[in-house]
C-alpha cells in the first residue's frame, strides 16, 4: 500500500495512522493461497498497473470487480485478499479475509464481491451484515459489490475489451499515473480509443463512487425483497 497520500481522514487521522489501525486488527495469520494447481472454478491472475503484487481472483464476479477498480480512475493502489482481520463484538471475533483492497483519496476501502444469489442464503448473509457492521465499529470503510452493480450495459465486454488493447503491463511503479492509457507515452491510442478508455472510465468512477456510499444493509434488503 503507498504511503505517499497525505491529508487528514475521519477523526483527524492521517494515512499513517489510517493503516496502523488497521495493523492493530490482522490476526496474523497468513493469506490462504488463491491460485493452485488443484483449483476448481474461475481462478486466476489479473494483471495490473495499480499493485506492487499480483491480483488474484477465484470467481468471475471477482474477476469483473478488479476490471472496474483497473480501469476507473479512483483508486491508486489495489491489493486481493490482503490480509486477515479479527473483527471484535459479542460473542466472539469474527475472521474476516477482504477480495479486495484500494487505496482511494487516501483512504484505505476493502471490497467483498459476491454474486446478487448470495442474499437468498440465510447464513451468508447474517455473516456479510456482521462483517459489515464490525467492519463499521472499527472506523473501517466496507463496500459490498454485486455482480449486477458491475454487469452494466456491456460494461464488461467494453472494458475487457479496453483492458486487452492496452499496451502490456510492466513492473509495478508508484511513480507514474496508472489511469493513463500508456503512462510511459510509448503508445499514443487514436481518438476513438482514447475516448471510448475516457467514457469507460467516467462510468467505472460513477459506479464506485454509488456502491461505496450505499448502505450495504439496504443492498441486502433490496437483494431479499
Amino acid at each position: 500500500m503507498s504511503q505517499k497520500s497525505g491529508g487528514k481522514l475521519g477523526h483527524g487521522e492521517s494515512f499513517t495512522e489510517w493503516l496502523e489501525r488497521i495493523a492493530g486488527l490482522k490476526s496474523g495469520r497468513r493469506v490462504r493461497r488463491i491460485v493452485t494447481r488443484s483449483g476448481t472454478g474461475a481462478r486466476g491472475n489479473f494483471p495490473s498497473r495499480k499493485s506492487p503484487k499480483r491480483l488474484q481472483f477465484e470467481s468471475l464476479v471477482e474477476e469483473r470487480v478488479l476490471r472496474v477498480l483497473e480501469v476507473s480512475s479512483l483508486p491508486r493502489v489495489i491489493q486481493t485478499q490482503p490480509c486477515v482481520l479479527d473483527l471484535p463484538g459479542d460473542p466472539e471475533p469474527v475472521r474476516y479475509t477482504p477480495d479486495a483492497q484500494a487505496e482511494i483519496a487516501g483512504a484505505v476501502h476493502f471490497f467483498e464481491s459476491k454474486h446478487d444469489r448470495f442474499a437468498q442464503k440465510e447464513e451468508e448473509r447474517e455473516r456479510v451484515r456482521t462483517v459489515a457492521h464490525r467492519m463499521r465499529a472499527q472506523g473501517l470503510k466496507f463496500t459490498l459489490i454485486v455482480d449486477s452493480d458491475v454487469r452494466i450495459g456491456g460494461l464488461q465486454e467494453e472494458i475487457a475489451e479496453l483492458l486487452r488493447e492496452r499496451p502490456l503491463v510492466g513492473r509495478y511503479r508508484d511513480d507514474i499515473d496508472p489511469n493513463a492509457w500508456d503512462p510511459f507515452g510509448r503508445h499514443e491510442p487514436d481518438p476513438e480509443m482514447e475516448q471510448r478508455w475516457l467514457c469507460a472510465q467516467g462510468i467505472c468512477d460513477d459506479l464506485l463512487t454509488r456502491v461505496m456510499r450505499r448502505d450495504p444493509d439496504d443492498l441486502i434488503a433490496e437483494l431479499v425483497a
